[in-house]
């Protein structure tokens, strides 16, 4: 039996990058509740001069959060336009000036046993 440890690496200054976007607003409606806590979330974002790559996806981090409906500006966005994996959120093709997105999620807190 192997009792192998993984040793945490360390993040390097000189590895960081500014975000492709910024956050001016973000207004949030939270439902709390031991298994099923939901958050209703619309964040005003615009590209960031200091770190836009023409065409970058927005990519939004979150562990252990079941996407509800996404709407951009409005509008609900196809499947096609985003996708999820374990640890994120990423949205495709969204505009080069400023933008609303809208979110809503559901998460358990009662799983999280990591507190994260």
């Amino acid at each position: 039996m192997s009792t192998e440890t993984t040793i945490p690496q360390p993040v390097l200054l000189r590895n960081y990058r500014p975000a492709p976007y910024c956050i001016d607003s973000a207004d949030l409606d939270i439902i709390l509740d031991p298994t099923l806590t939901t958050v209703r979330a619309r964040l005003a974002l615009r590209p960031n001069p200091a770190g836009q790559v023409p065409g970058a996806a927005l990519v939004l981090d979150g562990e252990r959060i079941s996407l509800k409906s996404i709407a951009l500006n409005g509008v609900a966005l196809d499947n096609g336009r985003w996708t999820t994996d374990s640890h994120s959120l990423t949205i495709l093709d969204v505009p080069q000036d400023s933008f609303t997105l809208d979110l809503v999620t559901v998460c358990n807190p009662s799983a999280n046993t990591e507190l994260s």
